[in-house]
Parts: C-alpha cells; structure tokens; sequence
C-alpha cells in the first residue's frame, strides 16, 4: 500500500499540506514562548490578595507592628488577616528575622520585617534566581512625617527651608544610602518560566487527534485494500 499521491496535483497538494503543517507548529510554539515571555509573574499587590492567597503569613516581634495590626479595626482585609493568619488559634506567628527569612526562602511564606533587618540576612542566604524572585507588599503604608513645632512658631520657615535644600542638595539621599541597608540587586536579566501541563493540554490533544486519526486512516485503507482485492477475486 502507497500512501504517496500517483497525480502531479496530489503531490502538490500533499507537500503543500506538509508546509502548511511545519508553519502550523512555528506558529503555535512561537506564539506559546511570546505569550509566556510577556506575561509578568503573578505577584501580590495588595493585603486583599495576600489574604485570598495560600501564603502563611509570620511577623517580627516588635511593639509597634503588634499596635498597628491591632488597631487596624476599620480596614477589612487587614482585621481578615489578622485573625486568619497573623494570629493562628489566638496565637501571634512571631519568628526571628533568621527564622522569618529562612521560612520565605523555602517558600509558600510571607513575614514582615523592617527592610534594614532582612536585607542583610537576605544577601547571605539567598541566591541570585532567589532574589530575582522575590517581592515586596507594604503592610503598613509609608508616612512622610513632619517637624514637631508649636502652632505658629517663628521656625516653621527656616525648618521648610532647611529641609526643601536638604532634598535638593541630595544629603537626604546621600544619608539614606549611608545609614538604610540597600535591598539586594537582582543581576539577572532574564527569567526562567516553565511549561506546565495546562499550557501544553492542547498541543497534546491535537497530537493525540492526529495519532487516533492516522490510526483510523490506516486500518480504513487495509480494509479497503483487502475488499477490492477479494472482490477482484471473485
């Protein structure tokens, strides 16, 4: 049994199916790696995803993260994830920022720590694909706090002054370089993403269609081959 076309417009057709085919499957695999490459990994945001998330959640044990989850009564997610997560059966989840650190490393964890404490701890222990990996959700929003000074004082103009050339001159930025740890820089400029099984289901089921179709072609042509060869028997 042939299966190779005898006429020049089957053989044409055939290779033109054939092409058709190879630039079927370029396009498909290109447009799955484009697709993949452009689209950003999943990450938090806000203390509504983190409390819809499956992340545990821990706290450095710190006065003032304690007072400020207390208090927060009138913001619903955060009260959510203060009783869900941050107090597990009436009990606080208080680590050591090594402890804390070394939880987030292992995965499915979330802690709160000042970013002075962790990313010293986060430079040693942590490699490059690790760092790259990781994100950052502030739990307590950042304030810019103000001079203390009585209602009207004579100073107010000097501090606005002394203040507004202090950001200006640049000695703010050079004494929060000096005095406030860096987070560790992310050197790579790529980022590994993996295929799952969802992304490849429909190439597998147009392989598997192809499979049960050839098969079906196969067996449909040796019967039809064994018929007419009875029949010419006859």
């Amino acid at each position: 049994i042939c299966h190779s076309p005898s006429s020049p417009r089957g053989k044409i057709i055939f290779l033109v199916s054939l092409i058709f085919s190879i630039l079927l499957y370029n396009y498909y695999t290109s447009s799955l790696v484009s697709s993949l490459l452009s689209t950003r990994p999943p990450t938090l945001k806000t203390i509504k995803e983190l409390y819809e998330s499956d992340l545990k959640v821990g706290m450095e044990n710190q006065p003032y993260i304690t007072t400020f989850i207390l208090l927060q009564k009138n913001d619903f997610y955060t009260n959510l994830l203060n009783r869900t997560k941050i107090y597990e059966s009436g009990k606080p989840n208080f680590f050591t920022p090594e402890e804390g650190i070394a939880k987030v490393k292992k995965g499915g964890f979330a802690y709160h720590v000042l970013g002075t404490t962790a990313y010293p701890i986060i430079s040693r222990t942590f490699e490059q694909e690790e760092i790259c990996n990781l994100d950052k959700l502030n739990l307590i929003r950042p304030s810019v706090m103000g001079h203390v000074l009585a209602n009207m004082s004579q100073y107010s103009e000097m501090f606005e002054i002394s203040s507004t050339k202090i950001r200006q001159s640049g000695i703010l930025q050079r004494a929060q370089g000096i005095w406030l740890d860096k987070p560790p820089p992310c050197l790579s400029d790529f980022v590994v993403v993996s295929v799952g099984k969802n992304d490849l289901f429909v190439v597998y089921m147009i392989l598997l269609a192809g499979w049960v179709l050839a098969v079906a072609i196969f067996l449909a042509e040796v019967i039809w081959y064994k018929v007419s060869t009875y029949l010419d028997n006859i």
